[in-house]
């Protein structure tokens, strides 16, 4: 996966969508943010905004989302959040090496 193919999390999707990534994240590995440092996969947001944009959901959409398109976002960051949580450790481990090379 480059550089080229990651978004921030923050980005482009509102405001319950992050809180749903956020949450299973914790949830699964115990990984707690707020979402500032990561970087979600080109992909995987576009997926998003496909279900948003079939639920009429516009991306600036500030309250929560309608249960059956919020359903249908939460069933599909489930599905990828293995997926999230291995980039973020990938990305802590590179960071932390990093920081060593540097001292």
């Amino acid at each position: 996966m480059s550089k080229n193919n990651l978004v921030p999390l923050e980005n482009e999707l509102p405001i319950d969508v992050i809180g749903i990534i956020e949450y299973y994240i914790t949830y699964k590995s115990g990984i707690e943010g707020n979402g500032q440092d990561i970087l979600l996969d080109k992909k995987f947001v576009l997926d998003l905004i496909v279900i948003l944009k079939r639920n009429n959901i516009p991306l600036d959409f500030n309250k929560l989302l309608p249960e059956p398109c919020r359903c249908q976002i939460a069933n599909y960051v489930w599905e990828h959040v293995d997926e999230l949580i291995t980039q973020i450790e990938t990305k802590e481990r590179l960071e932390k090496l990093f920081n060593q090379e540097e001292k």
